[in-house]
């Protein structure tokens, strides 16, 4: 996404955040990242790190002695737009996220006009309140540039399944029929499109480039949207038929409420 929509723009840094590492999970580790790519790419940023000590390296403090004054050292005359990139600031740990969301919100004004924030999150309240004021936006899963997306995905998906080129997939009215309801009963969600895209071929006891195209619509015809339907049919074929739904109900439910906002009447239900 960066490649293509800041083209124009030199990567300064990318940080990408996971729940369940203690070390990508640290909000310190953000600014230490930025900290240190930035020097190996701008001698004059590391000249101005080499001549600072930050002991608390998530403060506000930090980030502005070591990134804000690092770069504003660059010139504006010369220099290429710089895009710091972080992917899912909403998977840094909570209990310690501190100042992260004031960083990047106010602190990173100090920054020189080139430079830019790309940054990805599920809307969390805390970051979402944060970021609503600047120019935050939300993907929809049903939205038409997400269905788009999971289109290009189902064609990339089924062309394996099928053992064909994407080509061939699209002269065939059969695996048209079948990407097309395969998009719709997505519903835009790409763990549900994954999960029914490789278990497709299993369901039928096939190997991928064993079926047909027919046998491929049939096998997605059977698969009813709705998360009690869908997600039950996934998890017997996960699981060789086992019937301890409840529990796979309950985790994936959270993987896909957490995409939007849903009242909490909603979120008990879908959460058992």
């Amino acid at each position: 996404m960066t490649e293509i929509q800041f083209a124009d723009y030199e990567t300064g840094s990318v940080v990408f955040c996971q729940h369940n590492g203690a070390l990508q999970s640290d909000p310190a580790r953000v600014v230490r990242t930025f900290v240190w790519d930035l020097c190996g790419k701008y001698p004059v940023v590391r000249k101005t790190v080499e001549k600072v000590r930050a002991d608390d390296e998530a403060s506000i403090e930090a980030f502005r002695s070591l990134i804000v004054s690092g770069l504003n050292q660059l010139s504006s005359e010369t220099q290429n737009p710089v895009l710091l990139v972080i992917d899912a600031l909403d998977e840094c740990n909570p209990a310690t996220c501190g100042q992260l969301p004031t960083i990047l919100t106010q602190t990173s004004k100090q920054l020189p006009s080139f430079v830019k924030f790309f940054v990805t999150s599920r809307p969390d309240e805390i970051i979402w309140t944060a970021f609503n004021t600047l120019e935050a936006f939300s993907f929809q899963p049903t939205s038409t540039e997400n269905l788009k997306d999971m289109e290009m995905y189902a064609r990339h998906k089924l062309s394996h399944i099928l053992n064909r080129s994407p080509n061939d997939v699209d002269s065939d009215p059969a695996a048209i029929a079948g990407l097309n309801l395969f998009v719709e009963k997505s519903e835009g969600r790409f763990v549900r499109g994954r999960s029914v895209s490789e278990f497709l071929p299993s369901s039928n006891n096939l190997l991928p480039g064993q079926m047909d195209s027919q046998s491929l619509l049939e096998s997605i015809q059977s698969f009813d949207t709705g998360p009690d339907n869908m997600d039950k049919q996934i998890m017997q074929c996960i699981s060789n038929g086992a019937t301890d739904f409840a529990e796979f109900h309950r985790i994936l439910s959270v993987v896909i409420v957490v995409l939007e906002p849903v009242d909490p009447v909603t979120l008990a239900a879908l959460g058992g």
